[in-house]
């Protein structure tokens, strides 16, 4: 048979190679003849015009105006000129498009908020200050301070997170992945002495990994925003709008410039290039020029419509002067507000605070800062609260690190010893239960694996190697980058660095800290430079920082119910428990405030009204009382004050987490930045009104 095929081996060759040729040909060109006519073509409905919807009407205008570079899409569709991300989404119509269709939105906006709170941010593995926190906080606070809104947020989504998702997108938008990538990378490679993140080049660092609108909202979404561009298109040939194909065409070829200019990052752009890629973009689109053509007319229509609604608002610089002169003026204020982390929102912020208080004062007189017990009486009821500063270098590897620097040879020598075989044969039963006697035998057995096993093998026995020489975890030690690190080192607590052992090693400068590990699996070389003598009280602010504020309200919470008779799971009950953790100080606040609350969160936010009062009166008698942790921070401002009862020199009342003197008035004309802001609200509600008359015209022709 060998002898047939290798005699007439050529003619096969000829044949085979007439048949892939005539395959491509054929079929290569049948795609292209083929890809404008053979897509199915159906009608799902009627646009408000009474004109049929039909699917390749609608299905094409989605592709033509999603994606793009700005949108973060994972694609690079150019000729959309990013539409749906500027004129939609970010404009506001997208919220009040998926407000008024949330139900038929929810299933799919109910999946992307599940991903939203199980997210985590990026973080370098080995440095750890490197993260994308890090770097929002200094260049977009805004997506940290959303981020912590939807922590604190509930799971399931409903109407009320819909405005949250949106300003996440928003925010992304203000800052996008490829800044934040950029900054990562560069921080990286800012010192040597920082090991490289083998992930970092190709992260996917978008906000929970959602790029385009449609990763964001969803495909109904997407479907719903082209139901409306081609809806409002009708309307505004209504009223009388007009886009000709050559403008619409001249705009397609404008968008594709444009975007291949910021995808080049000003390399030379010809006339050949914009042609070439716009022809090129069409055919991957599916359609033809002039069906690309004629949606980009609807496309423009409702971009001219909608933008002659937002054009048309003007204001009078002397008309908002004359109101900002009769209604309001710039006060200049001296305000008094409580430290930012006693500026409590929530009730179980408040539970915190008051664990803390228990812990460390010798009672809480509620109008005043508390007086501290020593740190050896709460060194023995709250050890974790209790910390010495410890100034140290450390280089960090893990077991596994080390264990894949092992050569094969060295992974398969052991592997073949009769003694480690059987433990093999334990962890891995594919090996067999009989014993092999030669060392054949064992290597046989050992090949016979799938590539799969045989890896699992082969990582069992570097990691055994490891635990039998650790000389080799030290040798990699010596090489591992070094930092320089200050802590506070807890008398009690889970983490590596804590416990009372722990500063025992750290104080007599132990040698096992040059290979230590708590887990046998991360291992640290640590050089002690200097160690506080002393111990002292973590604050409020750092306690809450760590967490161990938190997990004492648990504690407290799980002791109540336990003492309780509930037949509800703990997480129904919790409100009932924590409004019964402390009665007197909520008869406190509601003694001082003179109102009883409904909502527990409000007893938070006015948890500090009756030492406000205290300090508002030594402020009122020139008197500033003595420096604590609960002293007043003292700024100058300006605001807007709408009430006239106030004279110069006057202390407001207590409100919002403090109170203000009165230092001056002064009336103003109206700013360039305040006619922007003026203008902007004014410009959203008109586009509100707007986007809602469009609405409830087309509500019966939008179809899912």
């Amino acid at each position: 048979m060998l002898q047939f095929f290798r005699r007439y081996q050529k003619i096969f060759l000829v044949v085979v190679t007439f048949f892939i040729v005539v395959s491509f040909v054929f079929f290569g060109a049948s795609s292209t003849f083929s890809q404008k006519n053979d897509e199915p073509n159906w009608e799902i409905g009627h646009l408000i015009d009474g004109s049929p919807l039909m699917s390749k009407k609608l299905y094409g205008m989605k592709r033509l105006t999603h994606g793009g570079l700005e949108e973060g899409s994972r694609g690079m569709n150019l000729l959309s000129g990013s539409f749906v991300h500027h004129e939609i989404v970010l404009t506001g119509q997208g919220e009040l498009l998926a407000s008024n269709y949330f139900d038929e939105l929810l299933p799919e906006l109910s999946e992307k908020w599940a991903r939203i709170k199980q997210y985590v941010p990026y973080a370098h593995p080995y440095s750890p200050y490197i993260s994308a926190s890090s770097v929002w906080s200094q260049f977009a606070p805004e997506i940290l301070d959303l981020l912590n809104q939807v922590a604190l947020a509930p799971s399931e989504f409903s109407k009320e997170e819909l405005p949250l998702m949106f300003q996440l997108y928003q925010a992304q938008s203000a800052f996008p992945a490829h800044m934040l990538h950029r900054i990562l990378f560069f921080q990286e490679r800012q010192t040597e002495e920082i090991r490289p993140d083998p992930g970092l080049p190709q992260a996917h660092l978008a906000l929970f990994g959602f790029d385009s609108v449609e990763d964001w909202f969803g495909v109904k979404f997407t479907e719903l925003a082209s139901q409306f561009i081609l809806n409002t298109a009708c309307i505004a040939k209504e009223e009388g709008y007009k886009i000709s194909s050559d403008e619409a065409k001249i705009d397609l070829y404008r968008n594709v410039q444009k975007g291949l200019a910021a995808y080049q990052q000003g390399n030379e752009i010809t006339s050949e290039d914009v042609q070439k890629y716009y022809a090129h973009g069409i055919r991957s689109l599916g359609l033809t020029e002039k069906e690309a053509v004629a949606l980009w007319q609807d496309v423009l229509l409702h971009k001219r419509f909608s933008g002659e609604v937002k054009g048309a608002v003007l204001i009078d610089r002397l008309a908002l002067d004359q109101f900002k002169s009769s209604a309001k003026s710039i006060a200049q204020v001296e305000e008094y507000r409580l430290p930012r982390a006693l500026q409590l929102t929530q009730f179980r912020q408040l539970l915190t605070l008051q664990c803390y208080l228990e812990a460390v004062s010798e009672g809480d007189n509620f109008f005043q800062y508390p007086k501290l017990r020593s740190v050896e009486e709460i060194k023995n009821e709250s050890p974790e609260l209790i910390v010495k500063s410890v100034d140290f270098e450390i280089a960090t590897v893990t077991k596994a690190e080390s264990a894949a620097k092992l050569t094969l040879k060295q992974t398969w020598n052991w592997e073949v010893q009769e003694e480690n075989f059987e433990r093999l044969q334990v962890a891995f039963p594919e090996l067999g239960i009989n014993a092999k006697e030669t060392e054949l035998e064992r290597i046989e057995a050992l090949e016979k694996l799938d590539k799969k096993t045989r890896f699992a093998v082969d990582q069992f026995a570097r990691l055994a190697l490891i635990e039998a020489e650790p000389q080799w975890i030290d040798q990699a030690l010596a090489k591992a980058p070094i930092t320089p690190q200050t802590l506070s080192i807890p008398l009690k607590g889970d983490t590596p660095f804590s416990g009372e052992h722990f500063l025992e090693l750290i104080e007599n400068r132990d040698p096992s800290l040059a290979r230590y590990s708590q887990d046998g699996e991360t291992f640290h070389q640590i050089h002690v430079l200097k160690h506080d003598e002393a111990f002292s009280l973590l604050s409020f602010e750092e306690a809450n920082r760590e967490g161990i504020l938190d997990r004492m309200v648990n504690e407290l919470l799980v002791k109540a119910y336990q003492k309780g008779s509930y037949k509800e799971p703990l997480e129904e009950v919790q409100e009932e428990l924590a409004r019964g953790l402390y009665p007197e100080l909520l008869a406190q606040i509601e003694e001082v405030t003179g109102e009883k609350y409904s909502q527990l969160d409000d007893y938070a936010q006015h948890r500090f009204d009756g030492y406000l009062g205290v300090m508002r009166n030594l402020f009122l008698n020139h008197q500033k009382g003595e420096e604590t942790p609960w002293s007043l921070e003292v700024v100058q401002r300006e605001k807007v004050d709408l009430s006239s009862s106030i004279a110069v020199g006057e202390f407001s009342g207590v409100a919002e987490h403090g109170f203000f003197k009165l230092q001056g008035r002064q009336e103003g004309s109206a700013s360039d930045e305040e006619m922007a802001m003026a203008k902007e609200l004014l410009r959203k509600e008109a586009e509100k009104v707007w986007v809602e008359s469009i609405l409830s015209r087309i509500s019966e022709h939008v179809v899912f």
